[in-house]
């Protein structure tokens, strides 16, 4: 799986029904993968994370650059509209607002996070409600 790949599959299950625009940008160090906008009053920022296996320590840490760190720590402020959907084995798992930021045990990221599922059973219906 790649970033790439995660950012397809959504623009295709949800690009109908969201605006969706992906940030490419070396300008704004930092800035999330996407911008998002459902309705006049629910908008935010998507960041797709890829991890291959979880690792053997007992702690999986979201990969973020030291760039993203500063802007999220800034956005949080502001608005809970952040999300990680982090792609790790074959789970889709999707953080919120300042829950992306934790180190998580392989036990307790269900427990954390807003929404779980085998990638290739994602109720992206379910996703959009949860934006």
């Amino acid at each position: 799986m790649t970033e790439k790949k995660m950012w397809e599959r959504m623009r295709f299950k949800l690009g109908a029904k969201l605006f969706l625009q992906r940030i490419e940008s070396r300008t704004g160090l930092g800035i999330l993968d996407v911008a998002y906008t459902k309705s006049a009053l629910a908008s935010g920022w998507i960041e797709f994370k890829v991890i291959k296996k979880f690792p053997k320590k007992e702690r999986v840490v979201i990969p973020f650059r030291p760039g993203q760190l500063s802007w999220i720590h800034q956005y949080i402020k502001y608005s809970k509209h952040i999300y990680v959907f982090l792609h790790i084995e074959n789970l889709l798992y999707i953080f919120m607002g300042n829950k992306i930021l934790a180190a998580y045990s392989k036990q307790n990221m269900h427990m954390l996070s807003c929404y779980d599922a085998l990638w290739r059973q994602v109720d992206w219906k379910e996703v959009f409600n949860l934006l």
